[in-house]
């Protein structure tokens, strides 16, 4: 019985959802933003178990998602420091 994956399954760094599971990935499509119900994981696996380099990518993209949200937080609290300057102003 093989354990291959013949289709296309997202891949989700752990820590981002339990920092405890720092090294793992989650293998699955069903996993909701910042929960990860177990039921709905296909696996959760070391990341060196899919290779150097794809671990390796998973993180540089989960890195590079963190530093566009954390950018687009400051953006936003930005413009509302602004807003509420304008309008003392008024």
């Amino acid at each position: 019985m093989s354990h291959e994956i013949t289709q296309p399954t997202p891949v989700r760094l752990a820590s981002t959802y339990i920092p405890e599971l720092s090294g793992m990935v989650i293998l699955g499509g069903l996993v909701p933003a910042f929960t990860v119900p177990a039921a709905a994981a296909l696996a959760i696996v070391p990341a060196a178990a899919l290779g150097v380099q794809e671990a390796h990518r998973l993180g540089c993209n989960a890195r590079a998602r963190i530093a566009s949200a954390r950018h687009r937080r400051n953006r936003e609290i930005a413009a509302a420091e602004r807003e509420d300057v304008e309008e003392v102003q008024a």
